[in-house]
């Protein structure tokens, strides 16, 4: 699957690394995903989601079907902030921030982990202290 999914900061931070062209049918499959994982983790709090778009291609054009499908996942009730970093294509940049505001969701980009994991631990300083080079090759 060209999404991998994995605990950044187990029962807080997802990272999400997107890899080539995301299809409609990745989204469907990702949110799913999320939900579960958002569902099963411990604890009440917030938990966000870091994305990863360095290798990243494409999305699906269709913005409608690509934001229904992802808003089961940022409107979960315990969905925190989605934090996009390494996204080098800037029709990237913009379906992102079109679809987040569609949608009404806590969303920034940022260039780097580093600066992501920075505006997390400044957003939610219930967070244990972020490792900014932590799985950082993955």
């Amino acid at each position: 699957m060209p999404i991998e999914m994995s605990w950044y900061v187990q029962d807080r931070v997802i990272l999400l690394k997107f890899i080539g062209d995301i299809t409609v049918e990745d989204m469907q499959e990702i949110s799913a995903n999320y939900i579960d994982m958002v569902d099963t983790a411990e604890g009440d709090w917030l938990i966000h989601a870091l994305h990863d778009a360095d290798q990243m291609e494409s999305l699906p054009r269709a913005i409608k079907d690509t934001v229904n499908n992802a808003r089961d996942a940022f409107k979960h009730p315990r969905s925190g902030w989605t934090v996009a970093y390494n996204i080098r294509k800037p029709v990237l940049k913009l379906f992102g921030n079109m679809a987040t505001g569609m949608l009404r969701v806590r969303y920034r980009i940022f260039n780097t982990r580093a600066e992501a994991l920075a505006f997390l631990q400044e957003t939610d300083q219930t967070l244990p202290e972020l490792v900014t080079d932590q799985q950082e090759s993955l």
